[in-house]
């Protein structure tokens, strides 16, 4: 259904862009990967590592998890190829490496290398470096023509219509914006327009509220998110603030206590921005509680309280960050044996981080040691190579530096990667 299905006015739509914000068949293939189908470490992945490698450390780490990610065999694995790629894209934009992006983006067989494209632009018109965001924006639109389901096709359009306001194209924005599925609407808003104005913000509110009455858990979970965006771009405004707030607990209201935790980190990194550490200490307790009120498996309750953590310690609260990231280390050894092998690095990665934000490398490079020899554990290669690709984007992205021996390791790792995949 699109997003006339809901009664949303054209003006809102325009406000409403960027707030929340083998190959498969019929889709155009990608260039030369990487690394040959299922083969060996290119040769610059390699050499990632040495001694006397002067590039810096994060490049380094970088090449080795797009080669590792691009060893894949597109027969079968196209998808969590292409899906470990596109995460090493967000990684390469997130550390303002766009040529890096670029050439993760062109190693991408499927639909996610469109909206690779889409996503460089977006970065690009942010940064007023405009120079090659239309070609980029062709080339995303080329491939979401061919994209054989409808939210694929617009979770790439979405992204561009936001590009599109961004440079002040705001007809191109709202043509792209006509119909897109429901999982799709309402991730978008404020972007290249001011809501500085009373009726442009109601306006933007109103359309969320239609949403909400909706009843769809979708249509709901994105109005959530772009009211938790809103609540930050106006934090200073205490009227809105509040207005914004009470609107998310009343939509929120029967919705399950994930999709509430998901949407209290936006809030309690708003505050945190802002200054304002009392608040950002209710909404991390308010979450701690959510966490503490449900029963999780390991999988999902380790990294829970490892979010919880980080976002506790950059509120003030330092020493229950600490216990609270220690408990869920703890949870993990203890829990083990009930996580499956292909989750364990995914559970533990977020262990790692929060000790590396709390500024304790040493013991954060220690965690991303586990984190590494569980992701070999599986038989599957393909398994291997993902874990492998994110936990080395992850050490990339947060600024942990391997020692020789944990280079070592990666390396080995990466040369055993093969038959059976």
């Amino acid at each position: 259904m699109g997003k006339a299905g809901i009664g949303i006015a054209w003006p809102a739509l325009l406000a409403l862009l960027a707030l929340v914000g083998g190959c498969e068949q019929g889709e155009p293939e990608a260039g030369a990967g990487a690394a040959a189908e299922g083969g060996a470490p290119s040769a610059v992945a390699q050499q990632a590592g040495d001694e006397g490698d002067k590039a810096d450390f994060r490049d380094r780490l970088l090449e080795l998890a797009l080669d590792t990610a691009s060893a894949m065999p597109n027969n079968p694995h196209i998808k969590p190829k292409s899906r470990a790629q596109e995460g090493l894209v967000a990684v390469c934009l997130e550390l303002d490496r766009p040529d890096r992006a670029l050439r993760c983006i062109k190693q991408i067989g499927n639909w996610r290398r469109g909206m690779g494209y889409a996503d460089l632009a977006y970065y690009l018109a942010k940064r007023n470096e405009n120079k090659n965001v239309p070609e980029y924006l062709d080339r995303a639109a080329e491939i979401s023509r061919f994209a054989r389901q409808a939210w694929r096709r617009d979770r790439i359009r979405v992204r561009m219509a936001q590009t599109y306001a961004l440079l002040g194209e705001h007809e191109k924005a709202a043509e792209l914006q006509g119909t897109v599925v429901e999982s799709e609407t309402g991730k978008t808003a404020g972007v290249g327009r001011s809501l500085e104005s009373d009726e442009a913000f109601q306006d933007v509110v109103r359309s969320l509220d239609k949403m909400v009455e909706s009843g769809n858990f979708d249509l709901i979970n994105n109005a959530l998110h772009a009211y938790a965006r809103l609540y930050g771009r106006f934090y200073e405004n205490a009227e809105r603030r509040e207005l914004l707030e009470r609107k998310l607990r009343q939509a929120w209201e029967k919705m399950p206590p994930l999709v509430k935790i998901r949407v209290l980190r936006p809030l309690t990194e708003a505050a945190i921005e802002h200054g304002d550490s009392d608040k950002a200490l209710e909404l991390a307790d308010e979450t701690k509680a959510l966490i503490d009120g449900a029963r999780w498996p390991p999988r999902h309750h380790i990294p829970l309280l490892a979010e919880e953590a980080e976002l506790r310690f950059r509120a003030g609260d330092e020493a229950e960050a600490r216990a609270n990231t220690a408990a869920a280390r703890e949870l993990f050894e203890a829990k083990l044996d009930e996580i499956q092998s292909f989750d364990r690095a995914e559970s533990l990665r977020p262990v790692a981080v929060t000790y590396r934000v709390m500024g304790d490398t040493e013991t954060a490079l220690e965690v991303y040691r586990q984190v590494v020899e569980q992701g070999a554990v599986n038989p599957n290669a393909m398994q291997r190579a993902v874990d492998l690709s994110a936990t080395l984007g992850s050490m990339a992205l947060h600024g942990v530096e391997p020692d020789d021996k944990l280079w070592g390791r990666v390396r080995e790792i990466r040369a055993g990667l093969g038959d059976p995949w």
